[in-house]
């Protein structure tokens, strides 16, 4: 049976059937809740994983792991000894929206995505690639919209990168913010110089939604706390399978990871790539030589990296993977990390593994694939408020940004070996701070260096009272200290530098103490132009003695 997308008009006809079906499924689903395991010791981890309980999320801040089970696993977590808190979720709620609406309210169904996919490609038709890559157990398409200014070429000389929501169903927020960045993409191709130097020289694939059939399903009983799978029948009973355990590379490798239990929420499939909507993915990633990508899933605030089938061994690129990771969480302050790091429970058959580690003769390239982790418990875990989406989705652009920036020089992001800095400041013009340094090994690697940061204590009001400001400890330079603030007149910033003109870029940036973003001072030797699209604007560049 193949399913097309329903029209608007034709939903509200559907409300009551839809009502009346729902009722039987969603006391089904209500069997499981949604419960929080306290950690007892540093093992409880790997106790839970032992006993093969479905692990959806995980605070690696806390030790606070979030399971979903039936009650008679409840119970045997309890004879374990752990201590179980059941998260209370607004079942009714799921009821109440299903009376007033078919629809998920400001959340995006399955025939919206597909209407919205469908105006975006008719709207930029010399911006856009839209295709069906595989179509779903029940009929569904699965679409993927590729953003580049030449969309039907294929260009071997522009790095490809791929962004996918929805492996799991009931994770509504991971198809608002891929969709958004494509809307961004788009929108601002004409007026964003940045989005436009972007696109014209990468080609961005989106996949909404790799999970219609399981969205849908979510949608038509408003389950709490959710359908997580795909809709894989067993005979007369639909079991699903976890797509995120059904890629090929580890699959199957432990019960730990996934399990072989069809009514696990991890169950792994009867094989790898047994399900037609993981098939779609990776015919996809066989085709296209992705340097980078992301999957969307909720919840935890987390950046996941590979490996997460083992926590022992740590992969070839760890390096360049945390190198990576400390600057796509740079502005939205997730946690990155992997098993390895203890930011995770292992998984196997996963799609990040499958992303970097498969290597065939129909995958030939290492992908360094990223999975994040939506939102927080304390903004509603699965469920978080639709007046959540627009700020959720602001908050991951920078990343979403980065990553298409980064894409073309993926292993660049490792930075050079900290200099060794010294900075003083003038003893009779307290403005003047004089900075030095010594740069270890091959100094003509260097992109880019965040020499430092200044970071006043207190807001502006305060800065009159004080008479210091603390240079805070970056990552990447060893700071002065107690730095005395002038009352009044301008910064003056002495450095010796000796930067290749257009390309390589210095900046003085400020913010308020511990808040807010970072903004680069304008001043005599800043520039905004950029010629050769690196500058991000007041930039210091060339060879200079003062700033």
């Amino acid at each position: 049976m193949r399913h097309e997308p329903r029209k608007k008009l034709r939903r509200a006809g559907l409300c009551v059937a839809l009502l009346l079906g729902a009722t039987r499924l969603v006391a089904a689903d209500d069997t499981r809740s949604l419960l929080a395991i306290e950690p007892r010791s540093p093992w409880t981890l790997r106790e839970l994983e032992a006993l093969s309980a479905d692990l959806v999320s995980y605070d690696p801040d806390t030790g606070v792991a979030y399971v979903t089970a039936n009650a008679a696993e409840q119970r045997r977590l309890v004879e374990h000894g752990f201590a179980v808190s059941t998260i209370e979720l607004d079942v009714l709620a799921g009821f109440e929206r299903l009376a007033q609406d078919p629809g998920l309210g400001l959340y995006t169904t399955w025939d919206e995505l597909v209407l919205a996919l469908e105006t975006l490609h008719a709207t930029f038709p010399d911006l856009t690639h839209l295709e069906v890559i595989g179509t779903s157990l029940e009929g569904r398409s699965i679409h993927a919209l590729k953003i580049s200014d030449e969309p039907d070429v294929e260009d071997p000389d522009e790095a490809d990168v791929l962004i996918v929501g929805n492996h799991h169903a009931r994770e509504l927020m991971s198809v608002e913010v891929p969709l958004h960045f494509a809307r961004t993409l788009l929108n601002g191709y004409r007026s964003d110089a940045r989005i436009r130097r972007l696109v014209d020289e990468r080609e961005v694939w989106i996949v909404p939604m790799l999970n219609p059939d399981g969205h849908v399903y979510q949608q038509e009983t408003q389950g709490r706390p959710g359908w997580r799978k795909n809709r894989r029948r067993e005979g007369e009973d639909v079991v699903g399978v976890d797509l995120n355990r059904n890629y090929s590379f580890q699959w199957g490798l432990d019960d730990r990871g996934s399990s072989g239990e069809p009514l696990s929420e991890t169950y792994r499939g009867t094989a790898a790539f047994s399900e037609p909507e993981s098939r779609a993915l990776a015919a996809l990633v066989e085709r296209q030589a992705f340097t980078i990508a992301l999957s969307y899933h909720s919840f935890g605030e987390l950046l996941l990296y590979p490996w997460g089938h083992t926590r022992d061994v740590t992969t070839p690129d760890h390096a360049v993977f945390v190198a990576l990771a400390g600057e796509m969480v740079r502005d939205n302050g997730y946690r990155p990390g992997n098993a390895f790091s203890g930011a995770i429970y292992l998984t196997n058959g996963g799609w990040g593994d499958y992303m970097y580690g498969a290597l065939d003769a129909r995958k030939e390239e290492r992908t360094f694939a990223f999975t994040v982790e939506l939102n927080s418990l304390a903004e509603g875990g699965f469920w978080p408020a639709e007046s959540l989406i627009q700020p959720t989705c602001e908050r991951l652009l920078s990343m979403n940004l980065y990553t298409v920036e980064v894409a073309a020089n993926v292993r660049d992001a490792i930075p050079p070996l900290a200099p060794v800095l010294s900075a003083t400041q003038d003893p009779i013009d307290p403005r003047i701070v004089h900075l030095s340094w010594q740069q270890p090994g091959d100094a003509a690697q260097i992109d880019h260096y965040e020499v430092f940061e200044i970071d006043p204590l207190g807001g502006p009001d305060s800065w009159k009272q004080t008479r210091s400001v603390t240079l805070e400890r970056s990552a990447r330079a060893l700071l002065a200290e107690n730095v005395r603030i002038p009352h009044d007149g301008r910064l003056v910033v002495d450095l010796e530098a000796r930067m290749q003109p257009l390309w390589d870029y210095a900046y003085v940036q400020v913010r308020a103490h511990g808040e807010g973003n970072w903004v680069a001072l304008p001043g005599d030797a800043t520039r905004d132009a950029s010629p050769t699209g690196r500058n991000k604007g007041s930039g210091i560049s060339g060879s200079l003695h003062r700033a």
